[in-house]
């Protein structure tokens, strides 16, 4: 079993084989398939009594183990603002070259580095 995939079966390149004569070998290619496990994340913060009489923070920060992906980022870039990767480095650095990539694609500029 490999942590974070689901095992969805195998298939068979040939449903059946004849085997003839002794010794005789045939190749039969197996494709396993996997699914990658995914997840969810959700953070609700609640305010009793007068919110505008409490003492609020401006903001918080959570700590998760995710996959450096260009799904991610755009998870991040559809949050417009309101999160900011604050480590480690090279998920910074990540979203960084993917806003840059995005901002090229939107002005004509050529995205290659």
């Amino acid at each position: 079993n490999e942590t974070g995939y689901t095992w969805s079966g195998v298939s068979f390149d040939q449903q059946s084989v004849s085997i003839s004569e002794q010794g005789q070998q045939i190749a039969v290619n197996a494709t396993n398939t996997y699914t990658r496990d995914t997840g969810s994340l959700t953070v609700t913060k609640v305010v009793e009594g007068d919110p505008a009489l409490a003492d609020l923070p401006d903001g918080f920060t959570i700590t998760v183990e995710v996959d450096l992906s260009p799904q991610f980022y755009a998870w991040i870039f559809g949050l417009e603002g309101y999160a900011k990767i604050l480590g480690p480095e090279e998920a910074v650095r990540g979203m960084q070259d993917m806003l840059k990539k995005v901002t090229a694609a939107h002005t004509g500029e050529s995205s290659c580095s």
